[in-house]
């Protein structure tokens, strides 16, 4: 049963996935959304229509929103609130799934808040390399906020947005203790 075009014609990003947690739909928000801040053919080659949905999701997260899933494939109507910034805007956008007569589920991203950042770190390539390169050879950035820890082995996270903007290849996920604590309150 395809989704009528009015629900994938929105400017939400939509997704359908069914019992095996494989994407079966997306809308064009979700190109885009692709496009615009995931390297996009790249992206939805190996993340578009027919893809495992955990494998879009970090590995850290992946038991968080398994269970999410699993919940709503069991009739549950799903909320999640969640940060995902640019690196001009603050921005907080919820997670709703709803369970569909077919044993399907569809997935809606809706944007709660935008607003302009204020307190970014603002660094030279050098600088970056110095304060937030860890003996990895890695940059640690949180997941949902995308503050990025310092190297110093303190726990310190900051907002370099040149980070988020430039796509550094050195940049790995993590999870800052303030996300940690709000957004998955129950993961060990």
């Amino acid at each position: 049963m395809q989704i009528s075009e009015d629900i994938l014609n929105v400017d939400n990003v939509i997704y359908v996935f069914d019992d095996r947690l494989t994407l079966v739909e997306i809308n064009d928000a979700y190109r885009k959304f692709a496009e615009a801040n995931l390297v996009g053919s790249q992206f939805l080659s190996k993340f578009g229509a027919g893809c495992e949905l955990l494998q879009v999701i970090p590995a850290p997260l992946r038991p968080f929103y398994a269970d999410l899933y699993r919940r709503a494939l069991s009739g549950e109507v799903i909320e999640h609130d969640y940060q995902c910034h640019s690196p001009e805007r603050y921005r907080i956008f919820r997670l709703r799934l709803i369970p569909l007569d077919d044993g399907r589920v569809i997935a809606e991203n809706s944007l709660r808040v935008d607003t302009p950042l204020s307190g970014a770190v603002d660094l030279d390539e050098a600088a970056i390399s110095t304060a937030y390169v860890g003996a990895s050879g890695l940059i640690t950035q949180c997941m949902c906020c995308r503050k990025v820890k310092a190297a110093t082995g303190a726990d310190r996270w900051d907002w370099v947005p040149m980070l988020i903007a430039s796509r550094d290849e050195r940049l790995s996920h993590g999870l800052c203790r303030v996300c940690l604590e709000l957004y998955y309150p129950d993961t060990p």
